[in-house]
Order: C-alpha cells, then structure tokens, then sequence
C-alpha cells in the first residue's frame, strides 16, 4: 500500500471533514491514505480498527446496520461510501448493503453534505445475484435523496493488498504454481488497479463536473478469465498449471456451505459470467486519468 504523504503541502486543512465508510477494507486503506496525501481531514467509520498512525486522520467505531450517532457527521462535508458487504448469506448481503445506505441517508443532514460518493459495482445490471441486487437497491436509494451525488462503479480492482479476487490467483500461483478455475475460463472481466479507482474518488471531490452521473471504471479491454491467469503466470516467470473445475461440482459444494453462510449458488454463477463495461475508456479520459495496463498492475500487485 502506497503511504507516501510528503507530496503536498496543502490548502485544504480547513475544509469540512471527509467521512469515508469501510476505511479498514482494501480499497478504503488506499482512499484515506490519497485523501491525506491530498491535504484533506479524514474520519473513518467501521468495525474495526485501522492500524495507523497517518496525521490528520480519525477513526469512529460504528456499527452501519444501526442509525450512526450525530456526532459522526460533526464538520463533515462530504461522504465517500465504501462499506459493504460481497458474499454471504442472501439475505444478509441485501440487507446490509440496503441498511447501510439508508442509515447513512437518514443520519447525515443534506444542507450540509456538499457531495455524496458512493462506490458500487459493475455487476449492477449485468448479473442478478444478491450482491448486484442490493447494490442497484442502494444506488436508487441515493438517487432519490436530494443530495449532490456520484456513484462509481468499477470491476474487479485488484492491487497490494488484495486478499480476494486477483490477489487469490497470484497467491496460488506464487506457492503451488497451479491456480484452480471455475468452469472453462472464458468468461470474460474487466479489473482495474486500486490506485486508479481511488484518483477517480479523489478527481470529483472538488469539481461539480460529474454530479448526479454514474461513472464506470473498468480496464480498457476484456480479458478473459484464462488470459488473466496466463498473465500472472508470465509476470511471477512460473510455466504453472491450471485446474478447470467443472461449474457443477462447485455448485454442488455450495449447496451445502450455503448453510453456513459463505455463499449462494448464484454467486458462484454470476463470478463465471461476463461483466463487461462499455464506454469506461469515456469516462478516464473525463476524469484525466490513465488506467494502469493489466500487466503492470499485476507487476504491481506482486511486487507489493
């Protein structure tokens, strides 16, 4: 994770405090350490703690599935939604991510909050699985509030640190040399590398450019999910193997973990569908950003 803060010697140190949710997660550690790096307050809500010690940066246990107290909000001017949850349980994951929004809508006030952003997911409207449901259900919420609102979202963003998606992949791969696929691999994806999903969180703070749009944040081509492998592969300078597990065996072992709250068997079909994002291209020539390349993000990302 990137924690070089030298970089600016700011003007911002008495703007309205920036309320960033699920800052202990991975895309959250990235966004409070940019918003510092940037000059700006920051207050972190959550569950659990970040162990930091950054200047400027302040951390309140919450629990989102609870009205948050009125004092979180004290001198905050805008908000940057992150917390969620991915896999679980159905109706745990509709839930929460649904409860999370509306807590937040409900306890912050609106003639205060100049910008609300929300990270969501590029499976929203691709894929019909829980995750995918609630995220467009707490997409609507926030589009019918009155608030100055931007909602991102990206696929699959991978990067040092990254403990699930591609981060699992290359964990395999650096100590088997073998990476397990579900099904024939063909399925097609589109990751982007944390850092630039993060400069495009930082790029609308200060601008009223992209008010009330959807902005999605992908790689500039597909890539399929065996040309992925292939590449992790090249880049750790490792021949490897692969193992296509046949999706109906998986589906089968998830019919009895569902019971235990891991995950649902369409969450298993919706990760070996395509979740393909057009016009992305569109939106990082909008935002002045140039997306990472698949191959030096994982050079990145194994580098750490």
């Amino acid at each position: 994770m990137v924690t070089n803060l030298s970089a600016k010697t700011s003007k911002r140190a008495d703007h309205p405090i920036i309320l960033v949710t699920g800052g202990s997660g991975f895309i959250g550690k990235y966004t409070i350490v940019e918003l510092i790096r940037c000059g700006f307050k920051v207050r972190a809500v959550g569950r659990t703690s970040i162990e930091t010690k950054l200047p400027n940066l302040e951390y309140v246990f919450v629990d989102l599935n609870e009205p948050l107290p009125k004092k979180t909000f004290d001198n905050v001017g805008v908000i940057i939604h992150l917390a969620g949850i991915i896999s679980g349980a159905g109706e745990k994951v509709r839930a929460a991510n649904i409860k999370f929004m509306k807590n937040l809508l409900a306890s912050c006030d609106p003639k205060k909050i100049k910008r609300f952003i929300f990270v969501s997911s590029s499976k929203v409207g691709l894929v019909d699985d829980e995750y995918a449901q609630s995220k467009k259900q707490a997409e609507d919420l926030l589009k019918k509030s009155s608030l100055h609102w931007v909602i991102f979202r990206p696929g699959m963003v991978y990067g040092p640190g990254d403990q699930k998606n591609l981060g699992m992949v290359i964990s395999f791969a650096k100590r088997f040399g073998i990476v397990p696929i579900i099904g024939n691999g063909n399925y097609r994806l589109q990751p982007v590398y944390v850092t630039d999903v993060v400069q495009a969180l930082v790029a609308t703070l200060e601008t009223n450019k992209f008010n009330r749009q959807i902005i999605l944040l992908a790689s500039t081509r597909p890539y399929r999910f065996n040309e992925i492998v292939s590449t992790v592969f090249g880049v750790i300078g490792k021949k490897g193997k692969t193992v296509h597990i046949p999706l109906s065996i998986i589906l089968l072992l998830t019919k009895f973990l569902r019971y235990f709250g891991f995950i649902t068997t369409e969450q298993v079909r919706s990760s070996t569908c395509d979740t393909l994002v057009s016009h992305s291209s569109i939106w990082w020539k909008k935002l002045k950003i140039s997306p990472t390349p698949l191959e030096l993000g994982l050079k990145k990302t194994i580098k750490g």
